[in-house]
């Protein structure tokens, strides 16, 4: 009987029914809270920013395939000894290791010249590899809103396999750095 139920198996693999076949996991993403080195900016306003970073993940990101994991399910699987607002880079990653994350996003918001600077990574949990790093900036946090989303949007890029979008970007900063450097 189990024999039977082998062979049954390998015959729906091959006639091409690949969700029979795979159990594929959906891919965990931890977003952890942002860094705040901004004296303008308050506790409620970082957790917001995290909000919309969630938003725009879960708005462009397959759900089937990945899972956006709530600060409530990342705050209970951190021992209380561990505080996560001086977490960046290497510590960022042991932390998605240690909460089953897949991917991390890590930032912080920072006074630079008068404005606010928010920046972002993504990281790859299992290999530590940063797979890429935004960043916008503006005068206050309301004024930035649209620009955040537009900067989550590309912070996702990377997961979403659109290669397309991955070489407008590199177009765009190329044509911004050019740009720079001619005046």
């Amino acid at each position: 009987m189990n024999r039977l139920l082998f062979v049954l198996f390998i015959v729906l693999c091959q006639l091409g029914l690949p969700q029979i076949c795979s159990a594929e996991r959906q891919l965990r993403i931890a977003i952890l809270p942002l860094e705040n080195q901004s004296k303008f900016v308050d506790a409620s306003e970082i957790e917001f920013i995290s909000e919309i970073i969630r938003g725009v993940a879960g708005d462009i990101l397959s759900a089937s395939k990945f899972a956006i994991m709530t600060q409530e399910n990342i705050f209970e699987m951190i021992p209380e000894d561990r505080p996560l607002v001086d977490c960046i880079g290497e510590c960022a990653v042991e932390t998605g290791r240690m909460i089953g994350a897949d991917y991390i996003v890590v930032g912080s918001i920072r006074d630079y010249s008068g404005q606010l600077r928010i920046a972002c990574s993504l990281y790859r949990v299992d290999d530590a590899n940063l797979l890429i790093s935004e960043f916008v900036g503006g005068n206050n946090l309301i004024e930035m809103e649209n620009t955040l989303v537009n900067m989550c949007e590309n912070l996702f890029i990377p997961l979403t396999g659109d290669l397309r979008a991955v070489g407008d970007k590199l177009r765009k900063k190329a044509i911004v750095i050019q740009s720079k450097n001619l005046s």
